[in-house]
Formats: C-alpha cells, sequence, structure tokens
C-alpha cells in the first residue's frame, strides 16, 4: 500500500486529466457487466423455467425478446467503453512520456554519471507501462468483480438466503486470503524489478562500450560478467514466478473448492422443491462467472502488485531531491562582456573528493587564459563548476559581477560555448549534430561553421555528406571528426561571450591542430576564453596561463614569464619540446 500511494501520486493527475473518459468507461462497463453477467443469467433461469413448466407460447416469445435486448445494450455498451479507453489511455501514456522525459532531465550532470542510461531507459517504460496495467487492473478487475459480486449477492439473497449468504462468505473469504498472499509479493516483486534493471544497464554498457572489448580482447570476461548478472536476475525471476505458482495454486484450490460445494448445495436445495430448475442453472452460471472473476481477480493482483513494483524504482527517480536546482525567484541575466570571478570557492564532489578551498580565480573580460596541471589538480572542475554542472560548497561565482546561482542554468549555459575533451554526438545526421549548437542556424549559417572548423573537408568524402547519419554517440566517425564537429557547434554560438575549450584539440592531427588554431583565433575574437590544455603549444599565444596543483593556483602569467620563472610550466613545457623533437 505504500508503493501505491507513492505510485499513484504521480499516476493520478493523470488520470483526473481525462476524468470524463474515465468515468464513463467505469458507467459503461459496470452497466455492461450487470446487463451481461448478472441479468442474463435470470433471463437464461426464466426460460429454463418457462419451458419446465410447459407454459411455452405465452411467455417463452416476450422472454427471449428481453434476452436480445439486454445482450445488444450489453455488447454495446462494453464496446462504447473499449472506444473510450483506448482515446485516454493512449493520450495518457503520451503524456507521461513527455513528463518522464522533461523530469529526467532536470537532474545534475553527476546524476546521469552514476546511473546505466539502459537501466534509466528501462525504469521509464515499466513506469509508463503501470499506467495502463494498473488502470486496467483496478477497472477491470477489481471494480468488475466487485459490481458482479454485490449484484449476485442481491440477485441469490432474493432466491435463497443461505445461498446468498454462502456465496457472500466464501468470496470474503478468497478475497482475504488472496491479498494477504499478494501483500507478500511485493518485495519479492521490487527485488525481481531490481535485477531486471541491471541487466538492462549492463546491455546498454557493454553495447556502448563495444570498440573497448574488441580492443582489449574482453568478449569472454564481458560474457562471464553478464552471465552473473543475469544469474542473479534468475534467481529473482525464478523466486518471483514460483511464487505466482504458489498463489495460483492456493486460489485455485479454493475455487475448486467453492464450485463443487457452492454446485452441491444447489442440487440439494433443488431436490428438496426450494429451488426451481431455472435456479439450478442460475447458479450453474454465476459459479462459473464468479470462478472466472475471482481467479482473473487473483492474476490481476498479480499483474497489479508487479506494475506498483515496478514502478517504483523510477518514482524514486521522481521523488529524488535536484542536487542543482534553479531557485524561485531567479535574476534576468545581465551576462554581456564575460568578466569571470571565482570568490573562496570551497567544493567537494558528491564522493567525497575534495577539489578546492577557498579558491581564488579571476578572468577579464576578453581575456583568454590557459590551465594546465596535472590529473587532478582540479582544471576540468574549473569548467563544471563554470558550467554549474554542480554547486558549491560555500563562496560564489560570478559572471559581469552576477551570481551564477542567481539566474537560471539554461540562461547561464546560453553564455558560454562549451567545447568537451570528448565530443559525444546524438544517433542523427552531421548536419543536424552541427546545427544543435544553435536550432535556428540558416543552411549558410551552418556551412560556414562547418568550413572553419574544417568539418566540411571529410564530410564532402561521404557517399550520403550532410545526411549521413553518425551512429550512438558518433561512433561511425573517427575522435578527431567527431571533435571537429564539436568546434563547429560552438563557432555557431557566435553571440555567447565566454568560450571554454576543455582540452578540444586533443583528439586532432597535427595538421588538424593547426587548422583548428586557426578556427580559434577568429571564434576567440573578442571573447572571454578558458582553454584547458594537456598539449601547451595551444595556448602559449594566451593572454595569460595558469598552472594548477591540488586545487591551487601555483603559477601565473604569459607564457614567456612562466618559461622564465623555471617552475612547473617550464618542466612541462620542455618535457613536450624534447618528446617532440625526439619523435
Amino acid at each position: 500500500m505504500k508503493d501505491f500511494k507513492k505510485v499513484i501520486k504521480y499516476l493520478l493527475p493523470f488520470y483526473k486529466k481525462y476524468k470524463l473518459s474515465v468515468i464513463l468507461s467505469f458507467v459503461l462497463y459496470g452497466i455492461s457487466i450487470i446487463l451481461s453477467g448478472i441479468l442474463t443469467p435470470i433471463v437464461y433461469k426464466d426460460i429454463i423455467n418457462i419451458i419446465s413448466s410447459g407454459n411455452i407460447k405465452e411467455k417463452i416469445i416476450s422472454t427471449f425478446l428481453i434476452l436480445v435486448l439486454v445482450k445488444t445494450f450489453g455488447f454495446l455498451t462494453h464496446r462504447l467503453g473499449d472506444f473510450l479507453i483506448v482515446d485516454f489511455q493512449t493520450k495518457g501514456i503520451k503524456d507521461l512520456y513527455n513528463f518522464s522525459f522533461k523530469n529526467i532531465n532536470k537532474h545534475s550532470y553527476n546524476f546521469f554519471a552514476n546511473n546505466f542510461s539502459g537501466g534509466l531507459v528501462a525504469k521509464i517504460r515499466r513506469f509508463i507501462k503501470s499506467f495502463e496495467a494498473i488502470f486496467d487492473s483496478i477497472l477491470f478487475s477489481f471494480y468488475l468483480t466487485f459490481i458482479y459480486l454485490i449484484g449476485m449477492f442481491v440477485v441469490l439473497m432474493r432466491e435463497n438466503w443461505i445461498l446468498g449468504l454462502v456465496f457472500l462468505i466464501w468470496s470474503i473469504i478468497f478475497l482475504f486470503v488472496t491479498f494477504k498472499l499478494n501483500k507478500k509479493k511485493i518485495p519479492i516483486n521490487l527485488a525481481g524489478s531490481i535485477e531486471d534493471s541491471k541487466v538492462s544497464g549492463r546491455i546498454s554498457d557493454v553495447i556502448t562500450n563495444v570498440l573497448n572489448i574488441k580492443i582489449f580482447s574482453k568478449y569472454d570476461y564481458e560474457v562471464k560478467k553478464f552471465n552473473d548478472v543475469t544469474s542473479n536476475d534468475y534467481f529473482a525471476r525464478r523466486k518471483q514466478w514460483n511464487f505466482d505458482n504458489f498463489v495460483w495454486i492456493i486460489t485455485g484450490g479454493l475455487l475448486l473448492l467453492f464450485e463443487l460445494v457452492g454446485m452441491g448445495l444447489a442440487l440439494y436445495l433443488w431436490f428438496n422443491d426450494i429451488l426451481s430448475t431455472g435456479t439450478v442453472v442460475l447458479v450453474q452460471i454465476y459459479i462459473a462467472g464468479l470462478s472466472s472473476h475471482l481467479w482473473n481477480l487473483g492474476r490481476n493482483i498479480i499483474r497489479f502488485s508487479t506494475s506498483v513494483s515496478e514502478s517504483v524504482e523510477f518514482v524514486q527517480i521522481l521523488d529524488r531531491e535536484i542536487s542543482v536546482k534553479d531557485g524561485n525567484f531567479l535574476d534576468v541575466s545581465k551576462i554581456e562582456k564575460g568578466l569571470i570571478s571565482f570568490e573562496n570557492v570551497s567544493f567537494t564532489y558528491p564522493d567525497g573528493d575534495h577539489v578546492f578551498e577557498n579558491f581564488n580565480f579571476e578572468v577579464k573580460a576578453g581575456q583568454s587564459v590557459g590551465i594546465v596541471g596535472k590529473s587532478g589538480s582540479g582544471k576540468t572542475t574549473v569548467t563544471k563548476l563554470l558550467l554549474r554542472f554542480y554547486d558549491l560548497d560555500s563562496g560564489k561565482i560570478t559572471i559581469d559581477g552576477q551570481d551564477i546561482s542567481k539566474i537560471s542554468q539554461e540562461d547561464l549555459r546560453l553564455n558560454i560555448a562549451y567545447i568537451p575533451q570528448d565530443t559525444s554526438l546524438f544517433h542523427r545526421t552531421i548536419y543536424e549534430n552541427i546545427a544543435y549548437g544553435k536550432i535556428e542556424s540558416t543552411k549558410d549559417e551552418v556551412m560556414s561553421a562547418s568550413k572553419d572548423a574544417h568539418v566540411d573537408e571529410f564530410v564532402r568524402n561521404l557517399d550520403h555528406k550532410y545526411e549521413t547519419e553518425v551512429g550512438e554517440r558518433g561512433i561511425k566517425l573517427s575522435g578527431g571528426q567527431r571533435q571537429r564537429i564539436g568546434i563547429a557547434r560552438a563557432m555557431l554560438r557566435k553571440e555567447a561571450p565566454i568560450l571554454v575549450l576543455d582540452e578540444a584539440t586533443s583528439s586532432l592531427d597535427s595538421m588538424s591542430e593547426q587548422y583548428i588554431q586557426d578556427s580559434f583565433k577568429k571564434l576567440s575574437k573578442n571573447r572571454t576564453t578558458i582553454v584547458i590544455a594537456h598539449r601547451l603549444s595551444t595556448i602559449q599565444n594566451l593572454d595569460r596561463i595558469i598552472v594548477m596543483e591540488k586545487g591551487r593556483i601555483i603559477e601565473d602569467g604569459s607564457h614567456e614569464e612562466l618559461i622564465s620563472n623555471n617552475g612547473l610550466y617550464s618542466k612541462l613545457w620542455e618535457s613536450q619540446m624534447n618528446d617532440l623533437i625526439n619523435n
């Protein structure tokens, strides 16, 4: 029940949105079950009694006409209910997809870095599937079974109170046992859902990194590891399905007992002239109908509890607090020039890795700054905090004097043209991937950016040119080609006053790097530029270079100044120049 409350909290607004269709479907199906399940057996009882009494001609035709009307109207109401359900459920599923997509994308960079994409997709799909499964279980099983029980009880009490009371007491016992059994099943279902998500996540992880598997000849290793995951899923699924079998044995046994006892009681009453022949037929029809309803109820309780359990995983994501979120009262962005200031910034990653303590750093508007340092020095963290992928422990970051936490993340990032070290592409065409930098770009603007970033040089040799699809994450292209597309994207963001390059030329050959350096001169003109670099040759002409170590700035100056200081930068430069000469 606790899990159901969590799930229904998110599904209920989508049921309410189409409440007219929901209410009408309950009304129509309710009328249908009363006509087809309750009244139709009564008409058959009357037909049997008329035939048994020999009084056929006076009443048989009128009774048959009543049967025709009852069956026809019951059929029509049921079919109309079907169309109503199709209408509101298809709309609801569409709305839920949009809702889930919007909400999961509100989570921070760190959330996606710590979750398998395949697992997240599986959780979303199960959550949306539950919208249909939970409603169908409530309507077709719980609600219609309740209507059938009440109608049957009223009719049988009118025929014989002993018979009606026996049916009612037994139904209550059956429902009590069924609910108790399925309450125990919910945690078993949840455990199965968790293992299923792990399987989906593992498949996604392997497919995404298939190149690594082939490069390092780890086929057998991955097969073994995947077998470990599927083994856990097997045991969880086996336990889940065996418990289902146990539930069906208990409920099926109760139904068998009910059918034999109920029919035996009806025959005993008929033998003693308490029930008519038609009433015995009525009881037999009701027993068959009730057995079918209660059997389906048992199966749907399992389906219902499974749907709830499978939905809980995604509901937990919806309930999870977003680590980086916009405030309720946001300022209008005033970023124009690009003066960047880190003021007494302290920051620790969620995994406990402490990077900055009272860190101070400033980049003047229009200035180009290179950041170098060993791995773990904090240089890439500077860009992540500037883009507000994480919130600070203390201190603040301002651009043009405006605290970046006081404006929306969207507004902030629209003012920063960012080129990451590893450019990730959509499984779309090359043209779409470039134009993503500025959706409203004209074709001429996209082509110009493509030529400036030297994308056009390799695209013109492709069969489908700019309509070539690049594969998942751009797997069909080389690292250098993906990087050029990433640079072309940034070139479309001409209105952004800040340019950030995180080792953006690391995947390029020397010739391509030379071309891109020329493009950077155009790209960085009149912009505040921050370049995270491993190759020092890419930053030697920048206005300023800072050297970082363990979250601190240990050197700051121009290339010439740092070389003459004979510090860490000078040693790194000498090392790279020697490697270049030796190679």
